[in-house]
């Protein structure tokens, strides 16, 4: 009998503290997409990195045809045949698609960079993959899709037998998905043995062959996807009842708290756009990909001035020239990207939970980080973030964390606008659904929510009205009783 491609057994790894992997098994076949799901911190990364050679685990062992090995580091792994394309990409911006594909590994003659030959081995990765990315450009200009690419070139380059992708549609458009799919099954085609690591299970369901899930760091169920539903899949994830992942309930809705007028900003391709939102209201802003949506979302936080147009919040003008000014009127936003704009990697969970209000700790000039504590603890218990303590790094949190954290700062003060840009981008069911209850609750509380979504079943489920963007423009409003997905693509894509 032929043994796998790979066999991972009786995978285990601990932290001080942290049982992260309890006696996983992963079996991967030659030419197989095996998907592995959990919710965030159920120990996916953990074990990716395990057999990358990133962690050495605590115990367990790894096969590779048959024959056992062991991973000492990254380097290895490669030499392994594994390769592993990360969320967060490893690219550098300033320079071309050759240069990143090639980097580290450039051919040389006399001592001297052949760039003819480090042009062929690029198109040579590409031509393998089946694919075409503009080679001089720097990637920095690229879309999203282009850049995942030159990532799995950096890879395919190398002839992987095992191939990892960690999340690798989170900032892609519905074509770019479309075409990474194709490539991965040729790549499937070609013998290549792949794990693909996901939140999305439409993509689970629509690409893999098989799916492991993970449940703190236990496996809770694996096999052929035909053998599971959306439901089972779910329920094995988060060891409760989902019934729904929406949380959406009836609130009363009261007078107006936002209300911007013929907003414009040409820098940023932002043309006169009026909205109103009202206390107890959550209002979605949809539209495709480079609508503007996000574009609002920072002139209303003071992020960018406007060139033209007014906010206004309770009835009064507070046209923010500053982010300060915003925070100062009650505007406060959860950004697309967390990690750049919403954290400090580098501080603790309570210095980010702090930071905007930090103020109001200070005593004598010196930050008291007893009086910090108690309000941070209390707020980690309520939206049960999991960390041993406050002090923790936040980087060390999984990314269904790290947004708890990023919403939780906003919760220290009474707000009158909260603006959700993305917000369950990147983050599993279980941690989604408490970041709708979230916002139920500040909805429930008087405050006015903006949820910016490209989950059009999201989008749907969780909003009361929504406005729709087109070219930088406001394409229309879906009216509350009317609110469905069919009518918000219609605008979002031109339609009468």
């Amino acid at each position: 009998m032929t043994p796998p491609l790979l066999e991972m057994q009786g995978i285990c790894m601990e932290f001080p503290g942290v049982k992260a992997l309890d006696n996983v098994d992963l079996v991967l076949k030659q030419g197989e997409i095996h998907a592995i799901v959990g919710e965030n911190g159920a120990g996916k990364s953990t074990l990716i990195k395990v057999l990358a050679g990133a962690y050495r685990p605590t115990a367990g062992r790894v096969f590779i045809d048959g024959a056992e090995v062991h991973i000492a580091d990254p380097r290895h792994g490669l030499a392994c045949g594994i390769g592993v394309v990360y969320q967060d990409r490893a690219l550098v911006p300033s320079l071309t698609a050759v240069q990143n594909i090639l980097l580290g590994r450039e051919p040389a003659r006399l001592g001297v960079l052949d760039g003819a030959a480090m042009r062929a081995q690029a198109e040579e990765a590409l031509n393998m993959m089946g694919v075409s990315v503009p080679l001089d450009v720097p990637v920095g200009e690229l879309s999203a899709g282009d850049q995942q690419l030159v990532e799995i070139a950096k890879i395919a380059l190398l002839k992987p037998r095992i191939m990892v992708l960690d999340e690798p549609t989170a900032a892609l458009s519905d074509r770019e998905i479309e075409c990474l799919f194709g490539l991965l099954r040729r790549f499937r085609e070609q013998g290549i043995g792949i794990i693909y690591i996901s939140h999305h299970l439409n993509e689970v369901f629509e690409l893999a062959d098989t799916v492991t899930v993970l449940r703190n760091g236990v496996v809770a169920g694996t096999g052929p996807v035909s053998g599971f539903t959306t439901g089972d899949v779910i329920r094995l994830m988060i060891d409760r009842d989902l019934s729904s992942q929406y949380v959406k309930e009836p609130v009363d809705i009261g007078n107006e708290v936002l209300r911007t007028e013929a907003l414009t900003c040409r820098r940023i391709g932002v043309h006169d756009v009026s909205i109103s939102v009202r206390a107890g209201e959550i209002v979605g802003l949809g539209g495709l990909m480079g609508a503007g949506r996000s574009e609002l979302a920072s002139l209303i936080f003071g992020a960018v001035r406007p060139d033209s147009g007014r906010v206004l919040v309770d009835g009064r003008d507070v046209t923010p020239k500053s982010v300060r000014q915003a925070i100062k009127a009650g505007i406060y936003l959860v950004p697309e990207k967390r990690r750049e704009f919403g954290l400090v990697a580098v501080e603790s969970i309570m210095s980010n939970m702090t930071l905007p209000f930090l103020r109001d700790f200070v005593r004598m000039g010196v930050v008291g980080t007893a009086a910090e504590r108690g309000p941070v603890e209390k707020l980690m218990g309520e939206l049960r973030v999991k960390a041993r303590k406050a002090t923790d790094p936040v980087a060390t949190l999984s990314g269904g964390n790290q947004q708890k954290v990023v919403i939780a700062k906003w919760l220290a003060k009474a707000g009158r606008v909260f603006i959700f840009d993305e917000p369950t981008q990147g983050i599993d069911v279980g941690a989604k659904t408490e970041v709708y209850q979230m916002m139920l609750n500040l909805a429930r509380a008087g405050a006015g929510v903006i949820l910016i979504s490209s989950d059009l079943r999201e989008l749907v489920a969780m909003s009361d009205r929504v406005y729709v963007m087109r070219a930088g423009r406001l394409a229309g409003e879906v009216k509350q009783g009317e609110v469905d997905g069919e009518a918000v693509l219609r605008y979002a894509l031109g339609g009468v």
